[in-house]
């Protein structure tokens, strides 16, 4: 049976401040989730364009750094190629620029899953290897503190960083965090921090980047947060939803005796310079004797079906980035068509059985 989810629009664009006066905001998704003191919170991306136009040339924002601020490089339409709404190749170059630049904020909601307050930039571009931007966190509560993994885009490739909440935070109301530095090199993105599973090494789940293989997730396996190693293979897209692209979701949570990942699937666009379509599929994974899949669904469980889902910057994508558990539900937090920030929650009883479709799946196959 179909997972049935009650989808909520949360925030958009017009309800973001921009973080310069010649900045709009383009975006606020793919936000991070965790729950403090009974309330929700998100670090949500926010994206921003430059406010001007100018016939004839495109603006490309970049962090300079001696200037410590946004500023934008016009570079005339003829000489780049549109890769698709969100990226242009520059013709003489070859190099490969995005149309906005991101930093990430705190949102705080209400008990009634509505804005209360939204933060100033937490982790915003501040060197040469986030002079593109700061994107997509994912939240992993680890020995009772936040480890944050969010992806950074240069001149150099797409990268992940690691943040990790401060302790004694002092006056400020929302959650400082301090930067690591790189956790995985370029090009790697949609790495989520598995929580504490009892094994002496920490677990993640990566997503690199090759043109000889069919998009793949990965695992790798750390003794302190900084040297990654044991770098394995765990699931190709094969179904048609997600021949494009897979990638983790929100971190791993237990369910079952096992541990359940949500992930992101794109499909081919049948137009070309446009986005395929992104939906939600589920993942049964185990961690021992190494983290391996022992059951999926071959069908999505959530797919863009809501106007916010279907029209925006990139339409047709729901983009699940933070899972949390209330009461009875199981509530996800999503980007939605690169524009606005969602909800959808459904019962964590109908969770658990479509949880356990897949792993009977995964046991007919293995059986076969």
């Amino acid at each position: 049976m179909p997972l049935r989810w009650r989808k909520k629009l949360l925030l958009g664009p017009d309800d973001v401040p921009p973080s310069q006066d010649d900045l709009r905001v383009a975006g606020v998704f793919n936000p991070g989730a965790v729950v403090r003191a009974g309330r929700l919170l998100l670090l949500a991306r926010v994206a921003e364009m430059p406010r001007d136009t100018r016939p004839g040339f495109v603006g490309l924002p970049r962090h300079d750094p001696d200037a410590e601020r946004i500023v934008c490089d016009w570079i005339p339409e003829a000489e780049i190629t549109r890769i698709d709404v969100r990226m242009i190749r520059h013709t003489r170059t070859s190099r490969a620029r995005p149309t906005s630049i991101s930093h990430l904020r705190w949102i705080d909601c209400g008990p009634d899953d509505t804005v209360a307050a939204i933060g100033p930039p937490v982790l915003a571009p501040t060197g040469p290897l986030d002079e593109y931007g700061v994107e997509d966190a994912r939240i992993t509560v680890l020995g009772g503190r936040m480890h944050v993994t969010f992806v950074v885009v240069s001149r150099h490739g797409i990268a992940t960083a690691l943040a990790v909440e401060r302790t004694g935070t002092g006056s400020t109301p929302w959650p400082a965090l301090e930067r690591r530095g790189l956790l995985l090199p370029p090009d790697n993105k949609d790495v989520v921090l598995v929580p504490d599973t009892g094994r002496a090494e920490f677990l993640a789940i990566q997503r690199p980047e090759t043109a000889l293989a069919p998009p793949e997730m990965w695992t790798a396996e750390s003794t302190d947060l900084v040297a990654w190693g044991k770098h394995r293979p765990l699931h190709v897209g094969t179904q048609s939803w997600e021949c494009e692209r897979v990638g983790a979701g929100p971190p791993p949570f237990p369910c079952g005796g096992r541990w359940a990942l949500v992930y992101h699937g794109r499909g081919r666009s049948a137009a070309a310079g446009r986005v395929g379509r992104y939906v939600a599929g589920l993942l049964a994974l185990e961690v021992d004797p190494h983290p391996h899949v022992v059951g999926r669904l071959a069908e999505p469980i959530l797919e863009p079906t809501e106007p916010f889902e279907c029209a925006g910057f990139v339409p047709d994508v729901v983009f699940p980035t933070g899972a949390v558990t209330r009461g009875d539900e199981l509530v996800l937090a999503c980007g939605a068509a690169d524009t606005a920030c969602t909800l959808a929650a459904t019962t964590v009883a109908d969770f658990a059985a479509a949880f356990a479709q897949a792993i009977a799946a995964g046991s007919a196959e293995r059986s076969t």
